[in-house]
């Protein structure tokens, strides 16, 4: 009977060897597996704490722009309403302009063709030597006038032209036209039977001045004058 038992506890003890064996790579698996295991939890648990810090500071971030968002919409609001606001006001004014314009451009229409008309002068008058007449000419401020000047006689004619200033202080001077001309700068002076000229001129006021000399004649005589002022605005 024992040498029939020994088989069978040989092969007890070979399969308890073999699943000790077993159970022992089976254990050194199952280790590895949960060392594996843990060392990715531990990851993962970093990760999750990263994430979850970057949600902090995102959210963070999220509620400042928002805060943003809402204080620029507010000021958009402001702003579009200010906006409407000027952009009445401008219609507005502008409406006041083009009537403003409109008024100002027909004044400006009138004011020249008064001021056109007022120095435009056609007269024939019989003057007696030593003696003459005098035509005043008035270019408003931002204007410049082109003068035609005519006068024609059988007698001989001094024709002049110059500042109102100049002409006052010819008046008191008591000197013959000629004379006074000849020392008045900015003056223009023609001498003869028929006189035809043109002459630019700058805002200001100014005289003509026909004239008949007594050393020349001895007789009253016609003498025709044609005063022409036309204005244009100057730039």
């Amino acid at each position: 009977m024992s040498t029939s038992a020994s088989p069978g506890l040989l092969i007890a003890v070979i399969a308890l060897i073999s699943i000790t064996a077993i159970l022992g790579v089976v254990l050194v698996y199952m280790y590895q597996s949960y060392t594996a295991l843990q060392t990715r939890y531990e990851t993962l648990r970093g990760m999750y704490s990263s994430l979850q810090s970057q949600y902090g500071y995102l959210q963070s971030q999220y509620s400042n722009l928002q805060s943003q968002y809402n204080d620029l919409s507010n000021k958009y609001q402001t702003l579009q309403s200010q906006y409407a606001t000027l952009q009445s006001q401008y219609n507005s004014l502008y409406s006041e302009y083009q009537a403003l314009q409109s008024q100002y451009n027909a004044l400006e229409s009138n004011v020249g063709s008064v001021f056109a008309s007022a120095d435009s002068y056609y007269d024939i008058y019989n003057i007696t030597p030593g003696s003459g007449v005098v035509y005043p000419i008035i270019v408003p401020n931002g204007y410049a006038a082109t003068v035609d000047i005519y006068a024609s006689s059988s007698n001989y004619l001094e024709v002049a032209l110059f500042p109102v200033e100049s002409f006052n202080s010819f008046m008191a001077s008591g000197e013959s036209l000629y004379s006074a001309i000849s020392l008045i700068s900015s003056s223009y002076v023609w001498l003869g039977y028929t006189i035809s000229e043109t002459v630019a001129l700058k805002p200001g006021h100014y005289m003509v001045v026909v004239y008949v000399p007594a050393s020349y004649n001895y007789a009253p005589a016609n003498v025709t004058i044609k005063i022409t002022t036309t204005l244009t605005p100057s730039s």
